[in-house]
């Protein structure tokens, strides 16, 4: 086939699936195997055998679709920081409404594509982002002859690049509910500075140490009606102690449930209160481990990543601006009283600052405007109010999003098959290619096609209410089912029947190898559906006696370079190079896994694992908006075994205990159950002020918060039995049936890598995907069921220890405390 002295000879596969006419067809291969140019092809193909209307003219339409920041931003959900491919279905995010406030809303749809050119930054000591350069960015203009700032408004990154006229807005209106005191949000404030709580040997402790300033914490504990004890130390410190009480013990435990010093966090019900009482959170925070320099902006410190995130986002609510910086690594060398050594965890400073409105200037280190080549995803969402809170290197601010212009991806591909000079002017005005050809046998080609990224809720609609003759779904692993779905239904509509009708009509896709949890896999392979058809293209590289060569059979190697698959396999994981290059369904880790221990061959049984009658049946719950539960059972030799999980996704607590219940009453029915949850018990999907476990008990399932919310002692709960080997056999195993939670426990459960020169670093808390969800759930099964024990106490504390908010939320609260 010619296209004006261009040849498209189609490989074998490519040709298999050009010769079908099934109505939704699926080409699956490896990076550079073509399958983009069998789908511009067919598309022309197609378009030219249509019968022709009455006037000769053979007409079509279709959509191509695809689904920006790059990888390594970040954006604030209601929950915390995510990274954008971690961003999970459902999840809220914070945007901007148009009167300056922040609420969190789900995405009206996501974006993700492959970018290869050109990418957009700035960077200054306020404002740091890598963009496409179609992204549109929220910015303001200053009046030079006025001096004066205008309303922020959408402008598009390449047409801001270089202006120093330019601001960003990094603040918002917040508005929150009470629950407690002023003057208790400024104790806790300090309290999560320099304060521990637990339960030592049976007894419940919470202590403030402090040398200087004793007056001022007396104080702190005065005006929030906290009655304390205070004891000397030898080193001339002094030990606050609240005084243990039957009201104060519920408190004490839920302060103790929110970590240590590298992995404390804020929960919800402080992120949800007043701006006052926020900032009286934050001057309690800086009075115990912060400073003020005379500019005006304030330091804050902490050892714990997670909970320097949630101070930036207490600002934000707090009208304030704030970035988070790595001060410190862990191994830096100190000198305290003469003693020296060095950091044993990452020490992070959060800069607040109420100059919100930076403009784009940069000095100093600072890079400023700059271009760079980009190779790699690029992601964003839409909401409502087209504006959602991003940051990169820990520096945050309002932006808006990229619209559906796929410059660099899959119209790249067309217009290098389709020239503009061959067949025709591109509209990049509504990224339109429409081609009206005269064939010289009278008849004429009339197609249209519109390329389309499913990223404004307008294209959506658009694309999803055309009539269209066929539709390409490119990349289709990133595109959801119910987006197929809809297209399908859309195909068939062009020409009418009044016209001729469709000669053919239907929809076609290519993607690299997905998951094999994917509904692609699920249709390709398991449940074949009439009216589908899937090609599988050869392997880019075969392994040979341990080595990789390449597959003499792969495609398309003629119009690639010699050795292109060997050379980039080069320094990639094993799994990377099955799917990317090889064509194999899989999961690629990526970062750290939390657990090195586990070997999937060794710890995944070779056959689906049943419930053993006659034992306890443990069940471990992860809360949020994507809840999960993990079941497994310890035999009387000490073996774990992994034998059920429920993972589900935006499903509040009263929902996923209906659909939990199922399987206890049913699929496990004669079993004796124990359920233990995340002891935080994370209420945000709630609304009448009730935890998790009070909707579980509520609904017959009995389950009790786990002994510890420490990050280490969770992992040791389960690293422990990883590690050991009863009578040959793996001290844990995990049924294949649990899919979501073995891929977790293979790497999906992980630390993600820090983007620094050097040595490879990795954040100190796990990555929050689909993987930790179960992953976490299996912790706290774990300890529940005394795993981990002699670290978190030596023993297991009485039931009547265990306690969430709401105990120490409702009735009878002090005046002056809140409780």
């Amino acid at each position: 086939m010619t296209r004006r002295g261009r040849e498209y000879h189609a490989s074998p596969t490519p040709t298999a699936f050009h010769e079908s006419d099934a109505f939704i067809r699926g080409l699956r291969g490896p990076y550079a195997s073509g399958k983009s140019t069998a789908c511009c092809w067919e598309i022309w193909l197609r378009a030219n055998r249509q019968a022709p209307n009455k006037d000769g003219v053979r007409q079509t339409r279709w959509a191509v679709v695809r689904n920006c920041f790059s990888a390594d931003t970040e954006i604030l959900t209601e929950t915390g920081w995510r990274k954008f491919p971690d961003l999970g279905t459902g999840e809220r995010v914070a945007q901007l409404t148009d009167d300056g406030e922040l609420e969190f809303v789900v995405p009206l749809s996501h974006y993700v594509a492959d970018h290869v050119g050109e990418m957009i930054g700035f960077e200054n000591e306020g404002v740091d982002f890598l963009v496409t350069p179609d992204h549109r960015l929220n910015v303001s203009l200053r009046n030079a002859r006025r001096g004066k700032w205008s309303d922020y408004r959408f402008r598009k990154a390449e047409e801001c690049y270089g202006k120093q006229n330019m601001r960003v807005k990094r603040d918002a209106v917040w508005q929150g509910a009470a629950t407690r005191s002023v003057a208790f949000f400024r104790w806790l404030g300090f309290w999560f500075a320099d304060g521990s709580a637990g339960i030592y040997n049976g007894r419940h402790a919470c202590i403030i140490t402090q040398k200087n300033g004793l007056d001022d914490v007396r104080s702190l504990f005065t005006r929030a009606g906290l009655v304390f004890t205070e004891n000397r130390r030898s080193d001339a410190g002094v030990n606050f102690r609240l005084s243990v009480t039957p009201k104060t013990k519920p408190l004490i435990i839920l302060l103790a449930s929110y970590g240590r010093a590298t992995t404390k966090i804020v929960p919800q019900w402080v992120k949800d209160a007043p701006p006052a009482h926020i900032t009286a959170f934050l001057e309690g925070y800086e009075a115990g481990d912060g400073k003020h320099s005379a500019h005006g902006v304030r330091e804050l410190c902490t050892s714990s990543k997670r909970l320097a995130d949630d101070i930036q986002e207490l600002a934000l609510r707090a009208g304030l601006a704030a970035n988070v910086h790595l001060l410190e690594p862990a191994g830096h060398p100190y000198t305290i009283n003469g003693v020296s050594g060095t950091t044993n965890a990452d020490h992070y400073s959060v800069t607040l600052t109420r100059k919100v409105s930076p403009a784009l200037l940069a000095h100093g280190r600072y890079r400023g405007w700059y271009k760079e080549q980009y190779s790699g995803r690029v992601y964003c969402v839409e909401v409502p109010a087209h504006r959602v809170f991003v940051r990169r290197n820990g520096r945050a601010h309002w932006s808006s999003q990229t619209y559906g212009e796929l410059r660099d991806t899959t119209l790249k591909t067309w217009l290098d098959w389709f020239r503009e000079e061959w067949v025709g002017p591109f509209s990049r005005g509504n990224y339109t290619h429409h081609i009206k050809l005269d064939n010289g046998d009278g008849t004429k080609t009339d197609m249209e096609v519109m390329f389309r990224a499913l990223d404004r809720p307008d294209d959506a609609k658009k694309v999803l209410s055309l009539e269209l003759t066929g539709a390409w779904i490119n990349e289709a692993r990133e595109v959801p089912k119910s987006i197929v779905d809809a297209l399908v239904d859309r195909t068939g509509r062009f020409p009418a029947r009044s016209e001729g009708g469709c000669t053919w009509r239907g929809l076609i896709m290519d993607t690299n190898a997905p998951d094999d949890d994917h509904w692609w896999y699920r249709l390709a392979e398991d449940e074949r559906p009439e009216g589908w058809k899937f090609w599988t293209q050869p392997p880019g590289l075969i392994e040979v006696n341990g080595v990789w060569q390449t597959n003499p059979d792969a495609e398309n190697l003629s119009n690639i370079e010699d050795g292109y698959y060997t050379t980039r396999a080069a320094g990639k994981s094993r799994e990377y190079v099955l799917v990317y290059y090889c064509n194999q369904y899989g999961f690629v880790q990526d970062g750290k896994p939390v657990y090195p221990e586990f070997i999937d061959h060794i710890h995944t049984a070779k056959e689906p694992l049943e419930a053993i009658p006659g034992i306890p049946i443990f069940v471990g719950i992860d809360f949020g908006l994507t809840p999960a539960a993990v079941f497994g059972q310890r035999t009387v030799t000490g073996q774990w075994r992994w034998i059920d999980e429920l993972v589900t996704d935006d499903m509040g607590a009263a929902r996923f205990a209906e659909v939990l219940n199922p399987m206890v009453r049913h699929k496990y029915a004669g079993h004796k159950f124990e359920f233990w949850g995340d002891p935080s018990g994370d209420q945000r999907a709630q609304t009448d002020e009730t935890t998790p476990f009070q909707i579980l008990r509520a609904r017959g399932i009995d389950a009790y918060p786990a002994p510890s919310n420490d990050l280490v002692i969770r992992q040791e709960a389960v690293a422990i039995p990883l590690r050991r080997l009863i009578d040959g056999e793996p001290g844990l195993l995990v049924s294949p049936t649990c899919r979501v939670t073995r891929k977790g426990m293979a790497g999906g459960y992980h630390y993600r890598r820090i983007q620094v020169s050097g040595a490879e670093k990795f954040r100190d808390v796990p990555e929050k995907n689909r993987y930790s969800h179960p992953c976490e759930s299996a912790q706290y099964m774990m300890l529940g069921a005394g795993e981990g024990q002699t670290v978190v106490m030596g023993e297991r504390r009485d039931e009547e220890d265990y306690v969430d908010e709401s105990e120490w939320n409702d009735a009878g609260r002090s005046d002056v405390t809140g409780y």
